[in-house]
């Protein structure tokens, strides 16, 4: 069973399952800026669920930044990763 056009999507984004979950220097710097630009001034005691559609970037970024994090993703990585949580989430 294929998963397009999931497959398609991915494929049209340039996310490799090699990826899934990292976050490189330019995607850091704009989550960090757009929680600011929405009010967070501190990310302490922030606590996220993101349901993800994607490879996994925020999540990773969220959880190095400390904060509480529950992450799924419904297409990152193909159907190995489907509905699994980010590896490097914290769960509370």
């Amino acid at each position: 069973m294929t998963d397009w056009p999931y497959e398609a999507y991915r494929d049209w984004k340039g996310w490799a399952s090699e990826d899934f979950g990292k976050c490189n220097a330019e995607s850091a710097v704009y989550f960090a800026k757009e929680l600011r630009r929405c009010g967070f001034l501190s990310l302490a005691d922030v606590r996220v669920i993101e349901l993800g559609f994607g490879n996994g970037a925020f999540a990773a970024w969220a959880s190095a930044a400390g904060l509480s994090l529950r992450s799924f993703s419904s297409i990152a990585g193909g159907s190995s990763t489907l509905r699994k949580p980010h590896s490097s989430c914290s769960w509370s």
